[in-house]
């Protein structure tokens, strides 16, 4: 960060009552560089509070969220401040590339920039396209603000939530491949616990999106398949967690709360089982039960 070449720039850290020894390396950073700036949370928040703790201290005209155990290339700020101030953007993204532990690139089944190009061609909103990745891109902090957008409350997923909210409502988005930001994939991650605890913060990521679209796309025809991929990943999740031991009362108590999500939605005669690939229920044929042909209210 202190070597890119973007140099009007804050670098704040969010200390989230981590155990190892990185704060100590960021006050020692900070006594040389006065563009260092150190927030200390007084519990352990999770990465969704301390990001949104970084959003209200900043002063910055655009917001990039780089995780601590990631990097990006020297010229990724400035490549992307640049073409948000030209065009008046209020989000701009990078190219993100995985690495393993070992700093290996990991190829990629997909490329999201290039489905967001493509999408958005074909007359796709946003929302439904820029559904992750939301650490390499910037976002404009005024347009954060005037929306109230920050991100999720939940202990997984909560950067979903954060883009979807901003996804809605921006209208002025551009990407930049030239922009890199290195994302590494590590076993231990945040995002492959297999816990009590994450499965439920990533129930409340699907409830918190789904309240989003209901409060804002409801008549959209794009709600029902983002809804849809929403509801298989949450199947997924169930998947990976459901090999674990001693997870039967949890198991039945995250299915009947992905009943309860897709039973909130007016539409959701078209998002019964049949409308998931036959692969996520294979052999869980009775994961989503009891959801009727026609739901109470639907149009």
């Amino acid at each position: 960060l202190r070597n890119q070449t973007l140099k009007e720039i804050e670098m704040i850290f969010v200390d989230d009552c981590g155990t190892d020894e990185s704060m100590e390396i960021v006050q020692a950073a900070s006594k040389e560089d006065p563009r260092i700036k150190i927030i200390k949370n007084p519990e352990n928040y999770g990465a969704g509070k301390s990001r949104n703790e970084g959003i209200r201290a900043a002063k910055g005209e655009y917001l990039s969220f780089i995780d601590p155990d990631d990097h990006i290339e020297k010229t990724f700020l400035e490549i992307l401040f640049l073409l948000a101030v030209k065009e008046g953007l209020d989000i701009v993204k990078g190219k993100c590339i995985m690495k393993n532990i070992d700093g290996m690139v990991v190829p990629s089944h997909r490329d999201l920039n290039n489905d967001i190009k493509t999408g958005l061609k074909s007359g796709k909103p946003l929302y439904a396209l820029f559904t992750y990745e939301h650490h390499g891109a910037l976002f404009r902090r005024s347009f954060l603000q005037k929306n109230g957008i920050f991100y999720g409350s939940s202990a997984r997923a909560q950067d979903s939530t954060f883009l979807l909210r901003s996804c809605i409502k921006s209208d002025r988005f551009d990407i930049a491949d030239n922009a890199y930001y290195y994302f590494c994939e590590r076993e231990n991650s945040a995002m492959h616990r297999e816990d009590a605890a994450a499965l439920e913060g990533f129930l409340l990521s699907v409830s918190e999106r789904v309240d989003e679209i209901l409060m804002t796309r409801k008549n959209d025809p794009y709600a029902i398949p983002f809804l849809r991929g929403v509801f298989i990943l949450a199947l997924r999740e169930y998947d990976r967690y459901s090999q674990t031991d001693g997870v039967g009362a949890e198991k039945q108590k995250y299915l009947q709360k992905l009943r309860e999500e897709m039973l909130r939605i007016p539409f959701c005669s078209q998002m019964t089982k049949n409308s998931f690939p036959l692969y996520m229920l294979k052999e869980k044929t009775v994961a989503l039960p009891m959801i009727p042909t026609v739901c109470p209210g639907s149009t």
